[in-house]
């Protein structure tokens, strides 16, 4: 723009064709809010959309005062994000939280020093199962067993895939040793039931591990 041997005219032609390009909604109001000029994508953005982010500012044209207003559509962007989330944070096979977002957590809670417990899930035989009846129903399995467990959970509490057939569940609030041993009967019990996989009637049990934050550590 501005080389000598490019007429006025041309570079006025090529701004507006720039700015009918531009990805972004572009659109400029009178002082009154008469919209004077407004570019396509701005044209085709739903404004009632929650998805559509909007930045406007003053423009000062000579002794006019326009209102210049800029818009996206941030849908892909949030989509992305919440997918870089999923990848870091959750587990893949259930869709439960890792082992980072449990620690992450569980950090939380101490920084608060909020009383919460640990109990972990390792279930028996594991191996016995993907080895008799394939890997793709040990998976089964497993999404069975995060689904058991979860149902048995209060909204406050978490429980997490920390790899294979490891599971660790934070309990927030705690409450007696009683209820809480109680609740993990429970959810033992839940997990004897047997799995129905691809035709197979399949039993699971497992072992649970509890500690307490603060009575059996700090860290």
């Amino acid at each position: 723009l501005g080389a000598p041997d490019r007429s006025a005219a041309a570079e006025a032609t090529l701004l507006r064709a720039l700015f009918r390009a531009l990805p972004i909604g572009v659109s400029v109001r009178d002082g009154e809010g008469r919209e004077v000029l407004a570019n396509e994508a701005s044209a085709a953005l739903d404004y009632r959309s929650a998805n559509v982010e909007t930045l406007q500012a003053p423009l000062e044209l000579g002794e006019e005062t326009f209102t210049l207003t800029t818009s996206i559509d941030v849908e892909r962007h949030r989509k992305l994000a919440d997918e870089l989330f999923d990848r870091a944070y959750l587990d893949e096979l259930t869709g439960l939280p890792n082992r980072s977002l449990c620690e992450q957590s569980a950090v939380q809670l101490i920084e608060a020093r909020e009383p919460f417990a640990l109990a972990f899930i390792d279930l028996d035989n594991f191996k016995h199962i993907n080895d008799f009846y394939s890997h793709a129903a040990g998976d089964a399995v497993l999404v069975k067993v995060a689904e058991r467990v979860t149902t048995q959970l209060r909204p406050t509490d978490m429980l997490a895939r920390l790899g294979g057939d490891e599971f660790v569940m934070l309990l927030t609030p705690v409450g007696d040793d009683g209820a809480l041993k109680a609740q993990l009967e429970a959810i033992a019990a839940r997990l004897r039931q047997p799995v129905y996989v691809e035709g197979y009637e399949i039993f699971v049990s497992a072992s649970i591990g509890v500690s307490i934050f603060p009575d059996h550590g700090r860290t």
